[in-house]
């Protein structure tokens, strides 16, 4: 929920506070998750290392723009954030569903990821 939240408060600040902006934001979410999901399926990933790596540099992008003071105002600069927030969702699905697909344990892979820190914290 506070991805969620992030995101609505990050695409309110952009496109307004209205229920359509509240329904992309969640659907975009859950999208990003499915298709990291599919991405495991489909590629036959079977170590969770290359995602890791990608899922920190997301992170860590979006922690660099945040800190910088975030992106102008201008038109095209308005849909950077909508475009840049789904990789953090997209690489932790296929964090997720790889470490899930390898132990079959759904505790054992939560008590793994938890040091991972969550894009709210960026």
């Amino acid at each position: 929920m506070l991805v969620e939240t992030k995101g609505i408060t990050e695409m309110g600040l952009s496109f307004g506070n209205t229920w359509q902006v509240i329904g992309v934001v969640i659907t975009g979410i859950l999208l990003m998750a499915f298709l990291g999901n599919c991405a495991v399926q489909w590629l036959n990933i079977k170590r969770a290392v290359v995602p890791y790596l990608f899922l920190m540099t997301a992170l860590a992008i979006g922690w660099f723009v945040a800190r910088s003071g975030g992106f102008a105002s201008t038109t095209l600069d308005v849909w950077k954030p909508p475009c840049s927030s789904p990789a953090h969702y997209f690489f932790s699905g296929i964090v997720f569903s790889t470490l899930l697909s390898n132990k079959g344990q759904v505790s054992g892979i939560m008590a793994r990821i938890s040091w991972v820190p969550s894009a709210a914290a960026c």
